[in-house]
């Protein structure tokens, strides 16, 4: 029973280890790494600690001191920051330093183990082959060089191609699976022209030949060997694929209901109608159409009391479905009448309303019924102040609110089926509400700057109130993600689902936070925080 207990400890201790998240910290100048509660994990002693962008998550860190690099990974310190470079490749990590003037080189795996026995110089060439095996092509300290064959499966070297040689090239004529290198194995030998099938794990050398010639005869003669590029030819694609344009009113489908059996039903096509305005004879005048037979056009008075001069005609395309009918709106007309500014579309002529400004730039969003409505932003002066206040006028002749806002701006955010979203400033304050004005933040604000995050698709607003920040947050056209908390410093970015990437893998990784990065007015790192308000650092 004991044992057993024993046992459960340690798995309680080991899905909890697996579950830590580990988190550059600031205490003061000094970086360190702590988790999800801010409790340390590596006591702050870096310069700093930073992720490296192009790797896979964010579990893997780079520490610093005095220009030297480091490598945390899981909040683990794997190698002491004594290092030039730390690269990646695949899952090997290539970590270079000088000692007394030479350049050592180490190839570790994620804990930290050289899957060499001694250092070398450098890598000359490192290759993948079909995800199976990588090559290396090394140079060693005493400047021989070396190649051998990395199984990631089993994580060790599975063969050496060459050990300790005086030199080593590789040539490639075109099929990259046949490689061939030229061997000089002492420094008295002869060169060798060796050919290696890569196309499986290589045994030995499937030819080779020995020239007592000088290097440059030897290039010769394979460039010789090399076959050359065939010219390109054309060619044409025929297949059996057929698209079939509909010229009639209905269209039949046959429906399967059976074994054997087929239901044909009937479906009746929409009517598409194009609908334009057009001046003739100095007289504004609707036009409508069917489109699809090409029928007769039908012209209609227009009963805008304008002269033509005060017309303006722009083209903005709506549509509106209404039983079997779908309407396509091609333009509308700016007017002015009487000090007073319109704006006329086509889907109605009738019952106009003006205002005393009307911007010409218009956007669109889609209804319940998912028709395409345009709307533009209007304005009227009030009379006490002199200023304007405005609202949205859309395409079916109606205020999206009332005009009561002091500025007014398309925002970021995203809701269903196309509504919109728009940043309001009413006096000095600044709210967001959707275009039925339902208001999603209060005019209570006294800035509100939106952006576009870089580390993942979320839509980022912040709000500022009295030098303090708060942040929404939406991914795609998710809800929102409205947090009450209030922070000292701006954001800059948010590292979703931290230490995942929006587009990575989430394989090994059990707990996830949402990562605030904050920076001072000057646009400096100050630290990390969680969106539910737990500071990663101190000053």
């Amino acid at each position: 029973m004991k044992r057993k207990l024993q046992f459960i400890f340690l798995l309680l201790i080991n899905v909890s280890f697996a579950q830590e998240i580990a988190i550059p910290y600031r205490d003061g100048k000094k970086w360190g790494i702590c988790n999800a509660e801010a409790k340390l994990l590596i006591e702050p002693k870096f310069d700093n600690v930073q992720f490296y962008t192009f790797w896979g998550d964010y579990r893997v860190l780079i520490s610093e001191v005095k220009g030297r690099k480091g490598l945390i990974i899981n909040g683990k310190e794997i190698l002491p920051p004594v290092y030039e470079s730390i690269s990646r490749k695949n899952d090997l990590y290539i970590a270079v330093k000088l000692e007394n003037g030479q350049k050592k080189t180490e190839v570790i795996l994620s804990d930290g183990k050289s899957i060499l026995a001694h250092p070398i110089t450098e890598i000359i060439v490192n290759e993948n082959f079909d995800n199976k095996f990588q090559f290396f092509h090394v140079l060693n300290l005493d400047f021989t060089e070396s190649l051998f064959i990395y199984d990631p499966a089993s994580k060790t070297i599975s063969q050496w191609l060459y050990e300790d040689v005086y030199s080593l090239d590789l040539l490639r004529i075109k099929d990259i699976k046949q490689v061939n290198f030229k061997v000089k194995r002492k420094q008295n030998d002869g060169v060798s022209l060796e050919t290696w099938d890569f196309s499986e794990l290589p045994k030995k050398s499937s030819r080779s030949k020995t020239y007592y010639k000088n290097e440059a005869d030897l290039m010769a003669l394979f460039m010789k060997k090399s076959p050359q590029e065939s010219g390109s030819g054309s060619g044409s694609y025929s297949g059996d694929y057929v698209v079939r344009g509909d010229t009639g009113d209905v269209l039949t489908v046959d429906e399967p209901v059976g074994s054997g059996e087929n239901k044909s039903t009937v479906v009746k096509e929409p009517v598409y109608m194009q609908n334009e305005f057009k001046i003739e004879n100095d007289k504004l005048v609707l036009l409508a159409q069917n489109d699809k037979n090409n029928g007769p056009k039908k012209t209609v008075s227009v009963p805008l009391k304008v002269p033509v001069g005060d017309m303006e005609l722009k083209y903005y395309t709506t549509l509106n479905r209404k039983n079997d009918t779908v309407n396509y709106f091609k333009n509308i007309v700016f007017y002015k009448k009487n000090n007073k500014k319109g704006v006329l579309f086509s889907s109605k002529t009738k019952n106009l309303v003006e205002f005393d400004t009307i911007a010409k730039q218009g956007t669109w969003f889609y209804d319940e019924q998912k028709n395409n409505k345009l709307v533009f932003t209007v304005g009227n002066k009030d009379a006490k102040t002199n200023k304007f206040k405005y609202s949205f006028y859309s395409s079916d002749q109606k205020l999206l609110f009332p005009v009561h806002f002091d500025e007014l701006k398309l925002s970021i955010l995203k809701h269903d089926d196309g509504i919109k979203t728009f940043v309001v400033k009413t006096g000095n304050k600044y709210g967001i509400v959707l275009n039925s004005g339902h208001e999603i933040i209060k005019p209570e604000y006294d800035e509100i700057k939106e952006f576009q995050s870089s580390n993942s698709t979320a839509a980022l607003v912040q709000v500022k109130k009295a030098d303090k920040y708060r942040f929404i947050i939406q991914k795609y056209s998710e809800e929102l993600n409205q947090k009450t908390v209030f922070f000292d410093y701006p954001l800059k970015d948010i590292m979703l689902n931290y230490p995942k990437k929006e587009w990575e893998s989430s394989e090994g990784i059990t707990q996830t936070i949402n990562l605030l990065e904050l920076v001072d007015e000057n646009k400096n790192l100050v630290g990390y925080a969680s969106d539910n308000g737990i500071l990663y650092f101190k000053n």
